[in-house]
């Protein structure tokens, strides 16, 4: 696979990623989180991306690409943007979903001690179900930029 198709990969799947966390946000479902696979499967990942060798190297590519692409919306939005990929968690049986955080590349821009990630997240998941339906009108920016990645 060569660079640029790969970069296609990712911002396509990045797209349908956040239309997947959007939808989440707006539905009653009481926790808003969900594990990384879980987000891969909903939005149709490939069958050789969900492998287990692979799965780790490939969602961490979306991932930072749906961050990219919510750092240029970022630049024309005149409220700060909740961190709504904070929303996709680490599996942990140990603990209910409002209480799973995000995987270490998430926090590596943010200088939040570790003792203090999960009230981070409580106060971030709130902001994140408080922007409401902004989201929708954000998802059309959001993907109007991947869609010009992808035709660039």
């Amino acid at each position: 696979m060569t660079m640029k198709n790969e970069d296609c990969i990712h911002t396509y799947y990045a797209a349908l990623m956040f239309v997947v966390l959007v939808q989440q946000v707006l539905s009653p479902n009481e926790s808003k989180r969900m594990g990384y696979l879980d987000l891969a499967k909903a939005a149709g990942y490939p069958k050789e991306f969900l492998a287990k060798d692979e799965f780790s190297g490939q969602i961490t590519k979306t991932m930072t690409r749906m961050s990219e692409l919510l750092d240029e919306c970022q630049a024309e939005c005149s409220e700060q943007l909740p961190l709504i990929q904070g929303l996709v968690v680490l599996k942990d049986n140990e603990k209910p979903p409002e209480e799973r955080l995000p995987s270490a590349g998430f926090w590596r821009a943010l200088d939040v001690p570790e003792n203090k990630r999960g009230e981070f997240m409580r106060e971030e998941e709130a902001r994140i179900v408080e922007f409401g339906v902004k989201w929708k009108d954000l998802m059309v920016n959001f993907n109007m930029k991947a869609l010009k990645r992808l035709y660039d």
